[in-house]
């Protein structure tokens, strides 16, 4: 981390290159989890971006020096989270400004979340061992949406089943699967079956008209 700062010590003292953007909602209700990544990433290396929060009233995680942070909503407020991206012709800087409030916004939070759990092999439903709680949308490129688990295991199978604003229906077997959206055709749900060693869980969340306009 030490040798990372002291590169972009280094590369501001030349100036700033150019200018980032930051792709993620820009609500965030308090106690949710949203993906927050640089559109286009032209780092020299992975570990070249240093990411920061600032304000309290969220927190980032898990590796600042990534292409993508999560940002949890503490409290309500604003807080800007900050991008500095080492690139091979300089530094680029990037600000987002988020708002954190007691509210399902209108582009940034699943608005329903259902989890039910059968019986599978001879364990009982109670004492199911998966532990998926959730995912998190992170945004591959213009048009995709990666899902990932929040918790992954070897020994899971899953299928994903995501319907559009339009009726279809579109499925993948993936741990971490990437499907398409477009702010005329959104991802309307989307529902996970997780496979363990004893037991079947299944998650449901969907997602309000505007998500995947702000995306």
């Amino acid at each position: 981390m030490k040798k990372l700062l002291v590169l972009f010590s280094s590369a501001l003292m030349t100036g700033v290159f150019a200018q980032c953007t930051i792709s993620g909602p820009s609500n965030l209700p308090v106690g949710s989890t949203a993906t927050y990544s640089v559109d286009i990433d032209d780092a020299q290396c992975s570990n070249c971006h240093l990411w920061e929060s600032h304000g309290s009233v969220a927190s980032i995680s898990p590796n600042a020096k990534k292409r993508a942070v999560r940002v949890t909503g503490n409290s309500n407020g604003n807080m800007t989270l900050s991008l500095a991206m080492l690139t091979p012709k300089g530094v680029s800087q990037c600000n987002k400004t988020i708002a954190v409030g007691n509210y399902a916004t209108s582009g940034a939070a699943a608005t329903t979340i259902s989890r039910d759990r059968s019986e599978y092999s001879t364990t009982n439903a109670a004492n199911c061992n998966s532990d998926f709680t959730n995912y998190s949308e992170m945004r591959k490129s213009d048009g995709i949406v990666a899902f990932v688990p929040s918790t992954t295991n070897a020994d899971y199978k899953y299928y994903w089943e995501t319907t559009y604003a339009n009726g279809e229906v579109r499925t993948s077997n993936d741990t971490t699967p990437n499907f398409s959206y477009s702010k005329e055709n959104g991802i309307s749900s989307v529902k996970v079956r997780i496979t363990s060693p004893n037991c079947i869980s299944n998650f449901t969340k969907s997602y309000n008209a505007t998500y995947w306009v702000t995306f």
